[in-house]
């Protein structure tokens, strides 16, 4: 079990590159250093995708705690992610 939360962020490295860095950002000024953030090229971790059911990006998953959250598509509002992801 990790500790803290885990989060995987898919992208699409094409066009979404400055994703990753907003989401850290994001999350470090909520969390603090209590979480990891996994990213997932969606063009070159499509098996990884498949098993996590994800065929848009940019997706963003709270792997845990559990409940498993997701947000698909627009992730600029911070409230929307603290209301779906429940942190």
């Amino acid at each position: 079990m990790p500790e803290g939360h885990l989060f995987r962020l898919y992208i699409n490295s094409d066009s979404q590159s400055s994703i990753k860095e907003n989401i850290d950002a994001f999350l470090k000024e909520r969390l603090g250093t209590a979480y990891t953030l996994e990213v997932v090229d969606i063009k070159e971790g499509i098996e990884k995708a498949r098993n996590d059911s994800v065929f848009v990006a940019p997706t963003l998953i709270k792997i845990f705690p559990p409940p498993k959250k997701r947000i698909i598509g627009d992730l600029s509002s911070k409230d929307r992610a603290l209301l779906v992801l429940g942190i």
